[in-house]
């Protein structure tokens, strides 16, 4: 969702946004926490909005989104400035997305791994570091649920990319839009169950150790 998309179709816009939220206070994307201070977000929804599209030159977007089109963002930095965000748009349709810890640690891990002069952040140099940093943001994430009840839903990556019927049938429902056909023709299955692999046997064992890797099913 959006136009402004950097790496991981994630909104470049509202990331700057984030960022500015968690740093001042001693917070990152890596090292999270929940910001204080929300009245830093000054912009009233229709001015973010416009900013949002503007930013990319897309005046007739704006148009269709000030009419009441669907739109949204991704950025998994919201899991933890979400009641910033709740208090500019308060009836924001929140979708929680989990996945596999391992395929996270993993992605995260090599990642890492690829950055100009080898490992470029620490806290990330083992695939362990990955899963502790995952559990962080599922935990905070899921304690949101009974909280915002009927306004949050909360779906499995794995069957989303699967397309199980129950699963594409709960986010259709929830968010009003016929979405199967672009799920189907979008999905990467290929990013599932990575860690299948001997040469992870540490994560696999560390993993199996973790309560959310247990609630989750995935150990």
């Amino acid at each position: 969702m959006g136009n402004d998309w950097r790496r991981n179709q994630e909104s470049y816009f509202f990331q700057q946004i984030n960022d500015q939220l968690l740093h001042q206070n001693g917070l990152s994307w890596l090292f999270p926490g929940v910001p204080t201070g929300s009245d830093k977000i000054r912009l009233s929804s229709s001015q973010l909005i416009a900013r949002y599209v503007r930013a990319q030159s897309h005046p007739a977007q704006l148009f269709r989104l000030m009419a009441g089109g669907a739109w949204g963002w991704k950025d998994p930095r919201n899991t933890f400035t979400l009641d910033c965000w709740l208090k500019v748009f308060p009836q924001a349709k929140i979708i929680h997305i989990y996945r596999n810890g391992m395929d996270v640690a993993l992605s995260l891990y090599k990642r890492n791994k690829k950055k100009s002069g080898g490992v470029r952040h620490e806290a990330l140099k083992t695939k362990t570091a990955g899963l502790d940093l995952w559990e962080k943001y599922v935990a905070q994430a899921f304690s949101f649920e009974s909280v915002l009840g009927a306004q949050m839903l909360t779906i499995q990556f794995e069957k989303l990319v699967f397309c199980d019927k129950m699963e594409v049938e709960k986010l259709e429902d929830f968010t009003g839009l016929s979405l199967r056909s672009r799920i189907e023709s979008n999905a990467d299955r290929t990013r599932t169950a990575r860690f299948m692999d001997n040469e992870h046997e540490d994560l696999v064992f560390y993993a199996r150790k973790n309560q959310w890797m247990k609630k989750l099913g995935y150990c």
